[in-house]
């Protein structure tokens, strides 16, 4: 059988395929039309664009990698659409150099919303024409009367057009004339004549559908004959007659001059050629619209019934007095021919309009769904699941996640003072957009600092001054050329000398870091780097230094003084451990090179995700935050999460803001991080695992899976790229704050805190009056009685306890390792979890669910003696005796509490190792 198709070209008829998607490029469905069908070009509108993006799934994973790149909803809606115009341009490109550029064009639509906006238009066109970067696009730009003049300016620059929604022979005069001042302007410019292409798209079909139907509904009998015998001919009679008018235009007067410098004409191009009667032929507008100079874009249906049995022949000239009397016979007829043409191009653009809508609003769908978490997260929650549900029930009733977004404090707490200070405390909620601002100046800064040769940065910080850019250290990294960042939060002599041996103080940068401006820790790490810098650069030292504070603490006015380089002052209303992505993290992050813009992004998105208006189920750090303060409700309070090895330190953060938020009032949520795997038969009912995957990376799967077959309650969040740190951060803020509500606790402070400062501050007053510490309750590993004082207190062990590992220790590869051995030998021996924490930093962490959770702690202080030990200038005290007096200050709070405790001190290194033997000899 021969195919109709290609007798069209040879007719002088180019036939464009009225369709674009994914699959037909993919497929090699294309390429087969361009082959065997001779299909010289394709065109799109957002019709035909939302059929495609919502009926493939082959867009759901480039939408995915799009979403993740933090786009909003235009940005995802291009990057899908955009790469399908390139591709279907790329594959035209040889039509389109065969034919010296008559042919081979795909076409983009400017968005149908815009089309009564000659500038907005305009600079949308020019946009898109760039973005797709292809000389074989055309932007299609709608017939309207504010499309015109975008149409000429386009032209006059050097931008293919394809004029559409053509219906009325006036609108066809408009758009040629639009064409012949473009390409005049072009001319003008010094443009190549033969660069500018554009077509007029002629609508065909539509025309016959709206008259046909004002025509079905003329009552006057004598009329129904003449009505019948003009039925679907309209749309025919008014194409032929633009193409007489295209033929006196562009083979006339008006072109002759362009014709000879060699611009191309302006083809008409037949639009809405299927066949929307079923009475007619399903070939009838292609049959009827053959001639030379033309192109017919063909959708699907029509293309094959064609190449079957079209009925090829040039008709577009023949009977032009009969098309001339069918308007006398409308006329006749009382069907105003102008006003059905305003009513279709109106329709026209609205209908176009409402698939751009309809195409928006699916993509909107699905990037709504991979925000809120479908692609990133899962439960096997067993037992737990019919109370989850319920509470997630009450939350939507109770309109739990509008509460948060309103800042309603009584959510937490009903009386005024704990009222005061959550209103108080409530920023975190909308940081993102605020910090989204300060990036490029934060950026400006970076770049200043490195142009003046920095190398080093040391953040000086405490608990959410400095976890936060532990994290970012570790699992983002540092940036070829960036400051290779040092986080100082610890009073351990040895970590201290540890770190300035690595760096170069003439090429480091200080950050001191403190929301309150007053912390210990930092101030006495500040005077003795400040007393380095004087005597290295000396009134120049200030140059070295910044501060990142809050408003009006000391800090700030210290760093007036003494001239620090620069002062971020963060914003009052964040507390401490919620403040990761504001100055206190990002500036840290900046230093090191990472993309904080980028980061935000991928935040802004979770707090898109979690906003007031989602429902429970669907907000990720809602429903994340009701698991755990559901399983925390029921015995499950040891939230042990696994992180893949890429951001583990992820957990650091993590600690501190589960632990200081929930922990008091004898309630809490107790986080186990970085515990050593075993059997699921050494893990007691009191878990709720919470897996934090990253895509290449499934070193825990084997864990989690015997978990889950256990009966372990299990979450899994899964992670595409270190940066969705960012997206976690504030994912674990709102189920923090959302924990905090069902538990009935005020997650924005942190009461016992205080108790192990005021104890630390009693004995050092001591230490400066007696030259000596107190000796405390403390054992050596080698005494006879400590094994002894160890089984006593382990005796206590009940089921749903746990043990705390808190220790003053340099904290190196080797102490590590260490005392995660004797955690593993702990929990298989009692069945019970353990914690881990290098003291001070785990008092500004975990210290405040130690004192105020649950009384489910069992507590071994580790000490060790300094190798070295620093002054702390300006005081009597060197920071050996400040860690020691830290450790001794939380021994007595643990004690005054009642919290079963032991304290032991190591000698050395070498007694690591004896250490770790004592605890796996244990009957």
């Amino acid at each position: 059988m021969s195919n109709k198709l290609l007798e069209l070209s040879d007719l002088g008829q180019s036939v464009w395929y009225d369709y674009i998607s994914r699959d037909l490029l993919r497929s090699g469905q294309l390429k087969r039309l361009i082959e065997e069908d001779r299909v010289t070009g394709v065109t799109s509108n957002p019709s035909i664009f939302q059929k495609a993006i919502s009926g493939e799934k082959v867009y759901d994973h480039e939408l995915h990698r799009l979403v993740d790149l933090g786009l909003d909803l235009h940005g995802v809606y291009e990057g899908l659409v955009i790469e399908d115009i390139r591709e279907a341009a790329d594959q035209l490109l040889p039509v389109y150099e065969e034919t010296e550029g008559r042919d081979g064009y795909v076409s983009l639509e400017v968005s149908p919303e815009l089309a009564f906006d000659t500038q907005e238009t305009t600079d949308e066109a020019r946009r898109l024409f760039k973005l797709v970067g292809r000389k074989n696009l055309m932007i299609k730009v709608p017939a309207t009367e504010q499309g015109f003049p975008a149409i000429r300016d386009l032209i006059g620059e050097g931008i293919n057009v394809n004029i559409t929604l053509i219906f009325s022979l006036d609108q066809y005069r408009k758009t040629a004339q639009a064409y012949l001042e473009g390409a005049d302007k072009w001319i003008s410019s010094g443009g190549e004549p033969g660069r500018i292409a554009s077509v007029a798209s002629f609508f065909v079909s539509r025309v016959d559908s709206l008259v046909d139907a004002r025509l079905d509904e003329i009552a006057d009998p004598k009329a129904k004959a003449p009505a019948r015998e003009v039925k679907g001919r309209t749309g025919i009679a008014n194409s032929k007659l633009a193409y007489q008018i295209f033929r006196d235009i562009f083979h006339g007067e008006p072109f002759a001059e362009l014709r000879e410098k060699g611009v191309r004409v302006q083809r008409l191009l037949w639009a809405s050629t299927s066949t929307k009667n079923p009475s007619y032929p399903d070939t009838f507008y292609v049959d009827n619209l053959i001639g030379p100079e033309t192109v017919n874009t063909i959708p699907a249906s029509t293309l094959a019934a064609f190449r079957e049995h079209g009925d090829p022949a040039p008709r577009l000239e023949v009977g032009l007095d009969e098309a001339s009397e069918i308007f006398s016979k409308l006329e006749e007829l009382e069907i105003n021919i102008d006003a059905v043409m305003d009513q279709l191009l109106d329709e026209g653009v609205e209908a176009f309009a409402e698939s751009f809508r309809k195409l928006l609003n699916g993509i909107g769908a699905k990037r709504a769904r991979l925000l809120r978490g479908w692609g990133h997260r899962s439960a096997s929650l067993g037992e737990l699941q019919p109370r989850v549900d319920e509470v997630l029930r009450q939350c939507q009733e109770e309109k739990t996640s509008e509460k948060i977004w309103d800042g309603d404090a009584i959510l937490w707490k009903d009386d005024p003072e704990h009222m005061k200070e959550i209103t108080r405390r409530l920023g975190w909620l909308r940081i993102i957009d605020v910090m989204l601002g300060e990036t490029d100046a934060i950026q400006s800064f970076v770049n200043e600092v490195r142009n003046e040769g920095f190398e080093y940065a040391v953040l000086l910080g405490m608990g959410g001054s400095s976890l936060a850019a532990e994290v970012f250290r570790a699992g983002l990294g540092v940036q070829v050329g960036y400051l290779d960042l040092a986080v100082l939060d610890t009073t351990v002599p040895d970590t201290i000398a540890r770190v300035e041996d690595r760096i170069e103080l003439e090429r480091t940068l200080f950050i001191v870091s403190s929301k309150s401006g007053g912390t210990i820790e930092v101030l006495s790490l500040y005077k003795y780097f400040w007393q380095k810098m004087q005597a290295l650069v000396g009134e120049n030292a200030g140059n070295h230094f910044i501060a990142i504070t809050d408003p009006g603490t000391s800090l700030g006015k210290l760093a007036g003084e003494n001239r620090f380089r620069k002062v971020f002052l963060n914003p009052a209303d964040i507390g401490g451990r919620f403040s990761a992505l504001s100055y206190f993290g990002l500036v840290p992050a900046a230093l090191m090179g990472v993309d904080v813009k980028r980061l935000l992004m991928r935040a802004s998105q979770a707090v898109e995700a979690s906003g007031p208006e989602v429902p429970p189920l669907e907000s990720p750090g809602l429903w994340l935050g009701v698991i755990i303060a559901v399983a925390s409700l029921a015995g499950m309070d040891k939230l042990t999460v696994l992180i893949s090895p890429g951001v583990e330190a992820f957990g650091l953060w993590l600690e501190q803001l589960v632990a200081e938020s929930t922990g008091k009032e004898a309630k809490g949520i107790i986080p186990i991080h970085k515990e050593p795997s075993g059997s699921p038969e050494t893990y007691g009912k009191d878990r709720l695992l919470v897996y934090l995957r990253m895509d290449d990376q499934g070193d825990f799967d084997w864990f989690v899976a015997g978990m889950e077959k256990a009966g372990h309650p299990v979450v899994t969040l899964r992670l595409h790229s270190p940066v969705d740190i960012g997206r976690e951060m504030f994912r674990w803020e709102f189920a923090t704050a959302t924990a905090g509500a069902i538990l009935n606790i005020n997650p924005f402070d942190q009461p016992n805190v205080q108790e192990s400062k005021d104890f630390s501050k009693q004995i050092l007053g001591e230490y400066s009056t007696e030259g000596k510490l107190p000796p405390g309750n403390q054992h050596s590993v080698d005494d006879e009685g400590f094994v002894e004082a160890l089984k006593e207190l382990l005796a206590s062990v009940e089921e749903g306890d746990y043990i705390a590992l808190n220790a003053f220790v340099d904290s190196t590869n080797e102490s590590f390792n260490a005392f995660q051995a004797v955690r593993a030998a702990l929990k298989d021996k009692f069945r019970i979890a353990t914690t881990l924490g290098f003291g001070p930093r785990y008092l500004h962490s975990t210290g405040q669910i130690h004192k105020g959770g649950p009384p489910k702690g069992i507590f071994i202080q580790i000490t060790m003696d300094d190798q070295v030990d620093i002054q702390v200038p300006g005081e009597s005290y060197s920071f050996g005796v400040l860690k020691a007096a830290q450790a001794l200050g939380d021994y007595e709070a643990l004690k005054s509490r009642g919290r079963p405790i032991i304290r032991v001190n190591l000698k050395g290194r070498e007694d690591l190792q004896k250490l770790v033997q004592v605890v796996k000899s244990l009957d």
